[in-house]
């Protein structure tokens, strides 16, 4: 008799199968702006669901060598497309905060950036914030869209909130062409921010203790492949020990390392950011961007996975795979004393559990099918 126990942090017999088709998920949150939906002029907010905010936090811009200031008017909802689109706009005027922007409610009589700089904010653009007093935990996030390539263009969807002590950020991805993170073109980039010593990204001490010392940056995407100007899926499946990022709904990075893993709620963003100095430089030169492009947004999906954590499931026939209720469990056990337990033909498995996973007796999965394994902490 044959008998593997899984105890490790993850074990894929599969990586083809992709979280979103993962029976275990179940939709928490979809959005395919097919509904009607317009921005409330005074506080910003999506009518009539009250979806998303058009600002940040406590700001409508953000990041100290970022352009642009977000305007509601900018995140423009297309219900015959069923998209929204962040779009930008060079403002020929000059610096914004000299003549005239629009601010929330929440925020009249406050700076438009948060670091009190007002210098060089030269454009407009879009950011959209899910549920504006929501934060959402453990799950599988998803988004659909098309980005726009030029240089300066900073269009990103990510996850933010802080832990008591300590800045946490999760980046499903980041696009920026013509940035550097030190010698290296960022492109398109996934990563964790962490700073396990303050709550900021910016040591307030003037020191070394800032997010980006404690950065994982895992996955870097050469800027013409694919071409990201067309529509793609990019997800993120973010669980307390391991983070995985998807591009079209495959496994692109994977981080297990659950010292720096973000653990407290996040609030889920979407924005087109403008990087100054590079979109000025690109916008001055002859021929150059005018200034004005967009990012679309096809749909926006948050799953959670679906727990039984105090149950221990056995399974002892193949067609068990079939009726199993595909919850997380306490641990389960695939085998049996009297003949071998074999995978149904043309089947994708996807199994969760906290303890263990064991495979005891023989146990056969065809050609044609699939079986993904994960142990990992209840969420």
């Amino acid at each position: 008799m044959k008998k593997a126990t899984y105890l490790c942090l993850l074990m894929l017999l599969c990586l083809s199968l992709k979280a979103q088709i993962d029976p275990n998920w179940e939709p928490y949150f979809v959005e395919e702006f097919t509904s009607n939906h317009y921005w409330n002029s005074t506080n910003w907010y999506s009518m009539p669901d009250l979806y998303w905010k058009a600002y940040l936090g406590n700001t409508i811009t953000h990041g100290d060598r970022e352009g642009q200031i977000y305007q509601y008017d900018h995140c423009q909802f297309d219900q015959n497309e069923g998209v929204v689109k962040l779009i930008s706009e060079f403002d020929n005027d000059g610096d914004i905060p000299n003549h005239h922007y629009d601010l929330p409610s929440a925020l009249h009589g406050s700076y438009p950036n948060e670091f009190g700089n007002n210098d060089g904010l030269y454009f407009f653009s879009g950011e959209i914030t899910a549920f504006p007093n929501a934060k959402f935990g453990f799950g599988y996030f998803e988004i659909k869209c098309k980005l726009p390539l030029h240089n300066g263009s900073f269009p990103a969807f990510w996850l933010f909130g802080n832990g008591p002590n300590n800045y946490e950020e999760i980046d499903i991805f980041e696009y920026s062409k013509g940035d550097c993170e030190g010698d290296v073109l960022r492109g398109h980039s996934t990563g964790i921010w962490y700073n396990p010593y303050s709550t900021q990204y910016n040591d307030p001490n003037g020191g070394d203790d800032h997010a980006m010392n404690f950065a994982k940056i895992h996955h870097h995407l050469a800027l013409a492949d694919p071409d990201l100007s067309e529509y793609h899926t990019f997800g993120c499946e973010w669980m307390p020990d391991y983070v995985r990022w998807y591009r079209d709904g495959k496994i692109i990075a994977e981080d297990y390392d659950s010292s720096h893993i973000p653990k407290y709620p996040k609030t889920l963003i979407v924005n087109y950011a403008i990087i100054r100095d590079y979109a000025l430089n690109q916008y001055l030169q002859p021929f150059g961007w005018s200034g004005s492009d967009e990012m679309t947004i096809d749909y926006v999906k948050v799953y959670e996975l679906k727990t039984d954590c105090g149950t221990d499931e056995l399974i002892t026939t193949g067609t068990q795979f079939a009726n199993f209720d595909y919850k997380m469990k306490h641990s389960i056990t695939i085998g049996s004393p009297e003949g071998q337990v074999i995978v149904p033909a043309n089947t994708n498995v996807s199994m969760h559990a906290e303890q263990s996973i064991t495979i005891d007796g023989e146990f056969e999965i065809p050609v044609g099918s699939q079986m993904s394994l994960s142990v990992h902490t209840c969420p």
